[in-house]
């Protein structure tokens, strides 16, 4: 997904609504966070749509399933419908 920026090691995309995500991105440590935020941004928009709302985060480390590996897209759409519907 963010193959072309070289200064991003690790990502991890969480859909968190229809039309809302969150990006952790694990760095290099002289990367330009600003610069590298809004592309991220942009080239997400493109894929999900101009009106959707992205935040990008930059952390220490991204989480790991237990096998060890990394889950580079995590949809949390279905639990909130589940909670709202009282299940």
């Amino acid at each position: 997904l963010f193959n072309e920026e070289r200064s991003i090691w690790e990502y991890q995309v969480e859909q968190l609504a229809d039309t809302r995500f969150r990006v952790a991105l694990l760095g290099a440590p002289a990367c330009d966070r600003e610069a590298v935020a809004q592309r991220v941004v942009d080239n997400l928009s493109l894929i999900v749509g101009n009106g959707a709302c992205v935040e990008v985060e930059f952390v220490d480390a991204i989480d790991r399933t237990l096998g060890g590996k990394t889950a580079p897209v995590i949809s949390r759409r279905g639990r909130q419908r589940r909670a709202a519907a009282g299940g």
